[in-house]
C-alpha cells in the first residue's frame, strides 16, 4: 500500500488512479494522512492484513470513487473531526472482516457533508455501514448480505453515538438505498438500518429495505 499526506487545491487538485486498461492493483492500505483536494479512483484495493483506505486527521476534499476495495479488516475508515467535503462514491467494498465503511467519530459540517453514494457493499464481516459520524449524506447505496462473521448487536446501516455527549451519531441522512440480508449472530438486531444509542435528527427515506435478521427499521435510544 501506500500513504497519501499531499495536500492539492481546488485549482490544482491531485489525482491519484489507473491509466490504461483496468484498475491497477494495490495489495495493502491506502492511507490519506491530512490530504487536502485528492482523489484516489478506479483502483482495486485489497489484502494486506489492513483498513483498505484509511481517511484520517483532519483530511478535506477528499474523494474515493470507482475503486475496489476487498477482503482486508474493514473497507473504507473515515475518522476524527474536521472531516469536510469527503465522498466515497460509485465502489464495491466487499468481502471485509469488519464493516464495509467504518465512521469512526468523523464530523462534518452543514455545507461540506460527507457523502456516501452508489456504493455496492457486500459479504462484509460485521455492518456494512457503521455510522459513528455527523452530517454524513447516504444515499443510493446497495448494502446487502453483511454481518457474515456470526457475532451480534450488526446492523445493514448502524447509526450510532459512543456517550451522550459525544458529537457523532447526529445530523445524518439516509436515503434511497437497498439494504437486505443483514445477517446477526443472536435475535437481537440484525436490522437493515438502525438508529441507535444517542443518536439524533436523522432522516430516513425512501429505502428499500426488506430480507433482513431483524426489523426493517430499527429505532433504539435515539432523538
Amino acid at each position: 500500500g501506500f500513504a497519501i499526506t499531499a495536500q492539492g487545491t481546488a485549482e490544482q487538485p491531485i489525482t491519484i488512479g489507473s491509466y490504461g486498461d483496468g484498475r491497477a492493483i494495490v495489495t495493502g492500505s491506502v492511507a490519506l494522512s491530512g490530504a487536502r483536494h485528492v482523489t484516489v479512483e478506479n483502483l482495486d484495493i485489497h489484502g494486506g492484513g489492513g483498513i483498505g483506505v484509511m481517511i484520517v486527521d483532519g483530511r478535506q476534499f477528499v474523494t474515493v470513487r470507482n475503486c475496489e476495495v476487498r477482503n482486508g479488516l474493514a473497507g473504507v475508515q473515515v475518522q476524527g473531526a474536521d472531516a469536510l467535503s469527503i465522498s466515497i462514491e460509485n465502489c464495491d467494498i466487499h468481502d471485509n472482516d469488519y464493516a464495509g465503511i467504518w465512521f469512526d467519530g468523523a464530523i462534518a459540517a452543514a455545507g461540506q457533508e460527507i457523502r456516501v453514494a452508489g456504493n455496492a457493499i457486500w459479504r462484509n464481516g460485521q455492518q456494512g455501514i457503521l455510522l459513528n459520524g455527523s452530517w454524513v449524506v447516504v444515499d443510493a447505496n446497495t448494502v446487502v448480505n453483511n454481518g457474515l462473521s456470526g457475532l451480534p448487536g450488526l446492523s445493514g446501516i448502524h447509526v450510532l453515538g459512543d456517550s451522550a455527549i459525544d458529537p457523532a451519531g447526529h445530523h445524518n441522512t439516509i436515503t434511497g438505498n437497498t439494504v437486505a440480508w443483514q445477517r446477526d449472530g443472536s435475535s437481537v438486531d440484525g436490522n437493515g438500518i438502525m438508529l441507535d444509542h444517542w443518536s439524533g435528527n436523522t432522516l430516513v427515506s425512501g429505502n428499500l429495505v426488506f430480507g433482513n435478521d431483524g426489523c426493517g427499521i430499527s429505532v433504539f435510544s435515539s432523538s
